[in-house]
């Protein structure tokens, strides 16, 4: 049977190891049936035929106790005949259930003669005390394989209870791990971004030193120190505020502006509800940077740059425009970052499908009174 074991019982581990049978239910279930039989024979047979003497009472004790013993070797049995065919096990167990009532039968008879001086005439009704022994046997029979089943379900139960937890478990850690690997991409592609505009502002810094601006040099520092302070206070992989990312944005704006003087104008164009949608860090500076680089810079007077937020559909829809020349080339609209070489732009592209899937859209279109529109269509969530 199955291993529901009792260490702190001496007698039931010297039977389990005697017979082989290592099932507490098995015993309780054992033991249970041939204290009923024992009860049961003695208010039903003992007081009610006999005499109710003690010689009564003993012999009713010895028979349960020998039956007790005599019907445990049938586990053996059953359990050696358990695989094969159902004919041959029924044939089998009822063999096993005639011959082991019979020599129970003739024991018990046997210890009544002796214990209760009774005539030996009393084998003349052997037909009645076996009648009653094979149902005896017979009924242990039908519960042992009752709570064999019951035993087996159980365990199988339990084994699949444990698979399952198990396999939750497994599951937890791997997402854990496709979490902490996705974190550590996010955060790669993240760092990115900060050197790579760093080295951009640098050149520029030391552009306008070689000309002798070494006042728009020195305010460009300090924007440039500002700008890195929030870069590394929001070095997080989560998502932050949208006016938390444009805050920034406007820090990074702010040291454009030095280099383009008067001729630059931006706008903000922002729903307060849209304010308030989580957006990954740092997510439109590279867009702004690229409409700098090769839109505004390319414009000689009058050079535009606006950034619109706004809520459509449950999604936020994020807008960067400039007046500059567009995308020569570009008949139609151009649904990816991936066509760009530099960093920044491709940089976004991994980090919204990482982020977000295939939940996220890209949209680059020229303008016909002449610029670069980008949108992008992000869920929105608080």
């Amino acid at each position: 049977m199955l291993a529901h074991k009792s260490e702190n019982n001496y007698f039931l581990p010297l039977l389990n190891k005697t017979f082989k049978i290592s099932s507490t239910l098995f015993w309780m279930m054992h033991s249970l049936y041939w204290f009923a039989f024992a009860l049961t024979s003695y208010l039903t047979l003992n007081l009610w035929y006999g005499t109710g003497q003690f010689s009564d009472l003993a012999h009713t004790l010895i028979q349960s106790i020998i039956g007790f013993f005599l019907v445990l070797p049938l586990h053996q049995i059953y359990t050696s005949i358990w695989y094969r065919s159902k004919f041959f096990r029924l044939v089998s167990i009822i063999s096993m259930v005639v011959l082991f009532s019979a020599i129970w039968t003739f024991i018990r008879m046997q210890l009544f003669i002796s214990m209760t001086n009774a005539d030996s005439d009393l084998w003349y009704d052997l037909g009645g005390w076996y009648f009653s022994s094979f149902f005896v046997f017979l009924g242990w029979t039908i519960l042992y394989h009752f709570v064999f089943y019951y035993d087996l379900a159980n365990q199988e139960y339990k084994k699949n209870i444990a698979t399952s937890a198990q396999a939750k478990v497994e599951k937890l850690k791997r997402l854990e791990a496709e979490k902490q690997a996705s974190d550590a991409r996010l955060q790669m592609l993240r760092y990115q971004v900060t050197p790579h505009f760093l080295f951009n502002t640098l050149n520029s810094i030391s552009a306008l030193i070689t000309v002798k601006e070494t006042d728009n040099a020195k305010l460009m520092l300090d924007q440039l120190g500002s700008f890195l302070r929030y870069s590394l206070e929001d070095n997080t992989t989560d998502s932050i505020p949208l006016s938390r990312e444009l805050e920034g944005l406007k820090l990074y704006i702010g040291i454009e502006e030095i280099r383009f003087s008067d001729r630059l104008k931006v706008s903000f164009n922002c729903s307060e509800n849209a304010l308030d949608v989580k957006v990954p860090c740092m997510i439109l500076q590279p867009i702004v940077e690229n409409a700098l680089k090769y839109g505004v810079s390319q414009t000689e007077v009058d050079a535009r740059l606006e950034i619109n937020a706004v809520i459509k559909d449950g999604n936020l829809q994020l807008s960067v425009i400039d007046n500059g020349p567009g995308i020569e080339g570009l008949e139609s609209n151009l649904e990816t970052f991936k066509l760009f070489s530099g960093v920044g732009l491709r940089n976004i592209e991994n980090r919204l499908k990482n982020i977000y899937g295939k939940r996220y859209k890209v949209n680059l279109s020229n303008l016909f009174s002449g610029g670069l529109r980008v949108d992008m269509s992000l869920p929105a969530t608080f």
